[in-house]
């Protein structure tokens, strides 16, 4: 091909200099300090080297093909397939306030390069805030972060998973250990590839994490006052504008690099085998990753360490607890923008939501507890659980409607069923195994001491017998399905249920109520046709919608995940026909809803829904996933029109998700402001005098219980009953008018000897408005009129 143009010309010598990529490295100083530091730092820049150099050493294995790419003006550009990046078709000028770039949809590291003809180019700025590109930019914090904590504790320090997180900010987890550079070398020393590399098994790889997190094995955590220590060593890395570097390498390149460590070969090992591994350098810090970065640590100055807690190692053998430390990492969480003023905007942000903190305005209004004897169970108070029976009442009224049938299911299961199910094999990490006292005793104990003699043992205790307490309710549900024979004219069969449901979160995990091991679920199955699906989705995306609104929140958004490429259960066609049909749902709404080709999981695509609250953040809550899956593992059928037998397609189903997150999350969208409808205080009776109590005990009972009668009044002509309280303190008005307030009664009504003569109470609203003289007649009117109206 004959160059024609200055264009052509620049990419014919792109193609000549793209084995010369720039060297990135850390300050002279600080690299020094950290390859003096750290085995396992020299170790990877050795592999990275040797990766880079016979890269660098390819020939092309054809003549440059020209394609041509589309700029953001509509101008075509032309460019070397493979070899032009983004940053070699915008001006340095623009570049300096990229943080990414975009392909077409996609985003991208800005030197990574084209190889799509006829594909869309443009730069993300260090200011645009969609989710995309904060996730990216919060990545790429979290490289930032790791790199901080190696240069901190050098071998001492071997980093676990650092993702970004969607509800903001980053975190990475580490494995501090004392000795780490002895522990290094030897294994290091284990590694001989001259003869080829024999890549570890997973067992081994398990085998090896077990080792490492013994208990006594050395094992330390960051301490609140080293955090200053990790952040300045951010800084120092952010001011040097360290550049972040990709890297596409092969698998058994990969395990050579992060060799020194069985927790990284962990993940690099559940990376699927026929997808490229890419790792990212950070000067010397070296890890795996998908991309994409930013450009530079310097667009990560606007920084902050928000904390430091214990996390646990997830894979480890559930029913061997006492093999390894509880709690092993320690996980760091941070924040990081491109630009000073939206880290302020951030803090500004945090100072809003400390003051609606859940957790703060749980303990204020006595809504919830925590106690150390359950760790991650949550003690509803008697106001905290006024609120979530009020949700769980209009849940219930709603599944009459939609013809569901509340059904309640075991809660311990034998291991079997959850064989049967996949749990076993896919989820057991995340369940809490149960076996009987003895048994377990004599196991973790490695004694005879309660043998088959013992008159307090079973006499089948010589097998450990395994349960599984139940993580969610659709294997139950499934054992439901099958107590009958079933006929196309039963279906759509839809079971709903409450039951608690347990999760072996991590304890460094718990927060609040939003991440607990026990919680309740809106939880529901619809075992239906394929020709049903449209219809069911339909009427559950409707069931959605008012229930969204009616809890308060007015935005939300709908997402749709399609079929994998690869490995995924059931016939294309069926596929192809759920997706229309769940297209066709999404359609009906009326509302915007996005794609997320791909991303569905293996057995069926789903709809995920997520609600934005009055600060602003996303929340993860209701579900529509279809499952092709679980009817085949159970081998459920139904006979059709024609006599045959046919499996069922399941439609997993959740409108608020947990109970518990969802109390969280009105707690925090209302700042403890009850609408008068989900409100645990909906009145307080004030009175003026003490004379004045009986009248105010009269006028609480024929407001709060039904069947009660003041002065001719009947309340039970309402079929209502609220939540009224009485101040009997011996405060005067205007303190009572206070304390009423400041405890977020949505009313409070006034008694004093005027209203006693008038059977009446003067009404006064939560923002101070006085709606004046009422009767008891007139008050349940109004509340009433608010309840009906979810206000």
């Amino acid at each position: 091909m004959k160059p024609e143009s200055a264009a052509i010309r620049r990419c014919i010598s792109l193609w000549n200099l793209h084995c010369r990529p720039e060297k990135p490295g850390l300050r002279p100083a600080t690299l020094e300090v950290l390859r003096r530091s750290s085995a396992y730092v020299s170790h990877r820049l050795r592999i990275w080297d040797e990766c880079l150099q016979k890269q660098q050493q390819l020939q092309p294995a054809s003549e440059p093909e020209q394609i041509n790419i589309t700029l953001p003006d509509g101008r075509i550009h032309p460019a070397i397939k493979g070899v032009t990046t983004v940053s070699h078709v915008f001006r340095p000028e623009r570049l300096a306030n990229a943080i990414l770039a975009q392909v077409d949809s996609r985003l991208t590291d800005v030197t990574t390069a084209i190889l799509n003809d006829n594909c869309q180019v443009s730069l993300v700025r260090s200011d645009v805030k969609t989710p995309e590109a904060l996730m990216a930019m919060w990545h790429s914090g979290a490289h930032l972060l790791g790199a901080a904590i190696e240069l901190q504790y050098g071998d001492d320090a071997l980093l676990a998973d650092g993702p970004a997180l969607k509800s903001g900010g980053f975190y990475y987890d580490a494995l501090l250990q004392a000795g780490g550079t002895d522990r290094v070398k030897r294994r290091l020393s284990s590694l001989d590839c001259d003869n080829g590399c024999s890549l570890p098994s997973i067992q081994d790889i398990e085998r090896d994490i077990r080792r490492l997190i013994q208990p006594d094995s050395g094992i330390f955590s960051i301490k609140e006052s080293e955090l200053e220590m990790i952040s300045r060593k951010m800084a120092s890395i952010a001011e040097s504008k360290t550049p972040f570097v990709r890297l596409a390498i092969s698998r058994e390149e990969a395990f050579r690099m992060f060799w020194y460590s069985p927790l990284k070969l962990y993940f690099l090992h559940h990376i699927t085998p026929n997808d490229t591994v890419t790792v990212y350098r950070l000067g010397d810090f070296i890890d795996l990753c998908r991309g994409p970065h930013v450009q530079h640590a310097g667009q990560l100055a606007a920084f902050r360490i928000i904390s430091t807690s214990a996390a646990r190692w997830d894979s480890h053998d559930a029913t061997a607890p006492h093999q390894i430390h509880p709690q092993p990492l320690t996980r760091v969480t941070g924040i990081a923008f491109a630009q000073a003023k939206a880290l302020q905007d951030w803090e500004t942000a945090q100072a809003e939501l400390k003051k609606r903190d859940h957790r703060v305005i749980g303990k204020a209004q006595s809504l919830f507890v925590h106690h150390p004897l359950a760790p991650g169970s949550a003690f509803l108070l008697p106001h905290g659980a006024r609120i979530a029976r009020r949700v769980i009442d209009y849940i219930r009224s709603e599944y009459r409607v939609c013809g569901f049938s509340e059904v309640v299911t075991p809660l311990l299961y034998h291991k079997e069923l959850w064989e049967i199910s996949g749990h076993w094999e896919n989820y057991k990490e995340d369940m809490f195994m149960v076996a009987g006292a003895v048994e377990m005793e004599s196991r973790i104990l490695g004694s005879h001491t309660h043998d088959s003699h013992s008159p307090h043992t079973h006499s089948h205790s010589h097998a450990l017998e395994i349960h599984g307490l139940k993580p969610m309710n659709c294997p139950g549900h499934c054992l439901l399905f099958q107590t009958s024979a079933r006929s196309y004219r039963d279906l759509p069969i839809r079971f709903a249920e409450f039951s608690p449901l347990h999760r072996n979160e991590a304890s460094g995990a718990l927060t609040g109520l939003t991440r607990v091991r026990q919680f309740h679920q809106d939880d529901a199955h619809i075992f239906c046709t394929p020709s049903q699906i449209l219809s069911e989705i339909e009427s559950t995306l409707s069931l959605i919608h008012r229930t969204y609104t009616r809890l308060g929140f007015t935005s939300y958004e709908l997402s749709l995940s399609t079929r994998p490429e690869t490995n995924y259960m059931g016939d294309l066609s069926q596929w192809d026909a759920a997706e229309t049909a769940l297209k066709q749902a999404l359609v009906n709404t009326g509302r915007e809803w996005s794609l997320s080709a791909g991303n569905g999981a293996f057995y069926g695509p789903k709809i995920d829904i997520t609600l934005q609250d009055a600060l602003g953040r996303m929340h993860q809550t209701g579900t529509v996933q279809l499952d092709f899956q679980l009817p085949m593992r159970f081998d459920l059928k139904y006979q059709t029109d024609a006599g045959t037998m046919e499996t069922p397609v399941i439609v997993h189903r959740a409108v608020i998700g947990s109970v518990e997150r969802i109390l969280a999350v009105l707690t925090e969208h209302h700042a403890g402001l009850w609408p008068f409808w989900l409100s645990p205080r909906q009145a307080i009776i004030l009175p003026i005098k003490a004379d004045d109590l009986e009248y105010a005990d009269k006028v609480r009972d024929a407001l709060a219980l039904p069947d009660c009668d003041i002065g001719g009044q009947n309340a039970s002509y309402w079929h209502r009953h609220y939540f009224v309280d009485v101040d009997r303190s011996n405060n005067l008005l205007a303190k009572k008018v206070l304390n009423a307030q400041a405890a977020r009664y949505n009313f409070s009504l006034v008694v004093g000897k005027t209203e006693r003569e008038a059977g009446s109470v003067r009404v006064r609203k939560r923002g101070g408005e006085d709606l004046g003289m009422m009767s008891i007649e007139q008050v349940l009117a109004l509340f009433r009129d608010l309840e009906v109206a979810y206000k």
